[in-house]
């Protein structure tokens, strides 16, 4: 069983944090804005280098916004980079997978800040 796309508890301080609703959404949107790059970059990685490289930033911006299954996966990918090897197509596929399940909860809750 998967776990929740977002962690409630993670975005729940970065909003205390900022404290300002309109900070965290333009936040998040900048996130939204590279999310899918960012998931081609590791995808699309030409070397391990660059593998590990690519993976670190999804994984460190993907557990900044909440997005831990992301951040997982990445984490893992850029590990795999930084012993050398090439990333193996499931775990690439379950990246994108789970980055979009990320982009659709963040677009909602995009959606309800601005509501609210």
């Amino acid at each position: 069983m998967r776990s929740e796309p977002l962690d409630a508890d993670v975005l729940g301080a970065l909003r205390a944090e900022l404290a300002d609703p309109d900070a965290l959404v333009r936040l998040v949107r900048l996130y939204l804005d590279r999310l899918g790059d960012r998931c081609e970059e590791v995808v699309n990685a030409a070397d391990a280098e660059d593998l590990a490289a690519a993976a670190h930033s999804l994984a460190s911006a993907s557990a900044t916004f909440g997005a831990p299954e992301v951040a997982r996966i990445a984490a893992e990918l850029e590990q795999l980079g930084r012993d050398g090897e090439d990333a193996p197509a499931p775990l690439l596929d379950e990246l994108l997978t789970e980055g979009e399940r990320a982009r659709v909860a963040l677009e909602e809750l995009v959606a309800a800040e601005e509501a609210a």
